[in-house]
């Protein structure tokens, strides 16, 4: 499936589009229950392997909890580079500074153009994440500054437009790491986990260019940035934690 964007517009699906949008649906919501108000009171919660189901009493749109995990090198390297106050990749040989300077290789940062380092200051929002995005060309990096965490919700790469829901998860950074996620990792922007929090970014120049020139919020397949609307898509209300 492709998202077809003209003028400027929203991307538009055609029939066949919707089809395989409608089998791909299906197939990431295989093991997960939806409870409606007629059978269960919509308060009551299903648990799955990593997923709560949540019916909405209007029985519109399912209600997904994402669960909320303490970010380790080790459970997140599926969706990306932990980066910590550990030394990566250690053993560069730079002769200046011996027994002072533990000195790590380069971070195989990946993108289009030169990298575009920037700053974002982040507070709290919502906790629905109605975007999800994600970029093939680059490995974007997110690294928290300062004294606060952050929190990032991630799904794992899929070779379709879609996302995974079964392994969509809400990672909390621990004040100071960073990640560099994969080529094609799901993701929403960071997230304020209470008070506001600094981001240093690094960037591909055509995604910046493609996100700050958009207009108003709207599904995107231009500049490496590839978003959509997730209960459009999808059927389903995604609930951060946070």
């Amino acid at each position: 499936m492709t998202l077809n964007a003209v003028n400027g517009s929203t991307p538009k699906f055609d029939n066949k589009d919707v089809a395989a949008t409608d089998e791909a649906i299906d197939s990431r919501l295989d093991g997960i229950s939806t409870l409606t108000s007629e059978d269960k009171p919509s308060s009551i919660t299903q648990e799955t392997s990593s997923l709560s189901v949540v019916a909405s009493n209007d029985n519109l749109s399912s209600i997904v909890e994402v669960p909320l995990i303490e970010a380790t090198e080790e459970n997140i390297k599926e969706y990306g580079l932990f980066i910590g106050d550990n030394v990566l990749n250690e053993g560069l040989q730079i002769p200046f500074y011996k027994g002072s300077v533990q000195e790590g290789q380069n971070i195989a940062f990946e993108c289009t153009g030169n990298a575009v380092i920037r700053t974002a200051r982040i507070s709290l929002r919502d906790p629905s994440i109605k975007w999800l995005e994600k970029h093939e060309n680059m490995t974007q990096l997110f690294i928290g500054l300062g004294q606060e965490p952050f929190a990032m919700v991630l799904g794992k790469p899929t070779s379709g437009d879609l996302p995974d829901l079964s392994n969509i998860k809400c990672f909390k950074m621990p004040p100071g790491s960073g990640l560099m996620i994969h080529k094609g990792t799901w993701h929403d922007f960071p997230m304020s986990v209470g008070e506001p929090v600094t981001v240093l970014t690094a960037n591909s120049p055509e995604v910046v260019e493609a996100l700050s020139s958009v207009g108003e919020p709207r599904e995107m397949s231009e500049g490496d940035v590839f978003k959509i609307n997730v209960e459009k898509r999808m059927g389903v209300v995604l609930k951060s934690p946070i």
